[in-house]
C-alpha cells in the first residue's frame, strides 16, 4: 500500500442506499433482461414481470427461491405498515417473485416451512446454500441458491420452455456462460438456483447412511 496516492471508497448510504433489484433472468434456455427498458425509463418494473409469469417453470423457482431465504414481511411497529425485512440480494429476489405474480408472503413462506428437512446457509467456501423439502408426493427436492461459475460445474439437466426437463447439453452450457459474463460486464450480482429431486427411496437410502440433522453429513 506504500505506493497509492489515492484511494476511494463508497460508504453505503452516500454513493448507495444498500437496496438491491433484480433486473435479469435466464430460464428455460431463455434471457428476459429489461436492462434496455430501464435504462430509457428510469422503471424498475418495465415489462420483465409479465414475461416471467407465463413461465411453466416460475412457481417451482419461486418456491425454491422462498424456502432458501432470510428476506420475509414484517409490519412496522410505527407505521403499521408492512415492510420487507432481510439481506437486501435476498429481498430483491422475493420482490421479483412477488411482482411476477408469485405467492412470496409470510404465510406461504410457514407452509413451505412446514416441508422443510434440513437447510445450510450460505458460506464463502462452498459458494452456495441449500434447504431439503418434501414435496407433495413425499419425495425430496434438494435446491440451492448460490454462485452459478461454482454451481454449473455439476448441473447435467435443464428444464425447458415446455416445462420437461432435458439434458444440459454443451450448446445450453455455452449459452449459460455466455450470458453470465454480459451479466458481470453489466455489473450485475448472478445468481444460480438449481435442485435435485430423490425418490422416497433414493431418500430413505440416504437417511441410513447420513446423519441431516449433522453440519458434516448435511453439506
Amino acid at each position: 500500500m506504500g505506493g497509492c496516492t489515492e484511494i476511494c471508497s463508497d460508504k453505503t448510504g452516500t454513493l448507495t442506499a444498500n437496496k438491491m433489484t433484480a433486473v435479469a433472468f435466464w430460464v428455460e434456455g431463455k434471457n428476459h433482461d429489461n436492462s434496455e427498458i430501464r435504462n430509457s425509463t428510469g422503471d424498475d418494473n418495465a415489462t420483465i414481470h409479465k414475461d416471467i409469469a407465463q413461465l411453466k417453470t416460475i412457481k417451482e423457482i419461486a418456491d425454491a427461491v422462498l424456502i432458501n431465504s432470510s428476506a420475509y414481511e414484517s409490519v412496522d411497529a410505527k407505521t403499521g405498515e408492512l415492510e420487507l425485512k432481510g439481506n437486501p440480494t435476498e429481498k430483491a429476489l422475493f420482490q421479483f417473485f412477488t411482482k411476477a405474480g408469485c405467492r412470496m408472503d409470510n404465510d406461504q413462506a410457514e407452509d413451505m416451512k412446514k416441508k422443510l428437512i434440513f437447510s445450510t446457509p450460505f458460506d464463502s467456501k462452498k459458494k452456495f446454500s441449500l434447504a431439503a423439502y418434501y414435496l407433495e408426493d413425499k419425495s425430496v427436492r434438494i435446491v440451492f441458491k448460490g454462485a452459478p461459475d461454482y454451481m454449473v460445474k455439476f448441473a447435467n439437466r435443464i428444464a425447458k420452455a415446455d416445462g420437461e426437463v432435458v439434458p444440459f447439453t454443451d450448446d445450453d452450457r455455452k449459452e449459460f456462460n455466455e450470458v453470465i459474463d454480459a451479466n458481470c460486464l453489466e455489473c450485475y450480482r448472478t445468481i444460480m438456483v438449481a435442485y435435485k429431486d430423490m425418490k422416497k427411496i433414493e431418500w430413505e437410502l440416504f437417511l441410513e447412511k447420513n446423519d441431516v440433522n449433522s453440519k458434516d453429513d448435511a453439506e
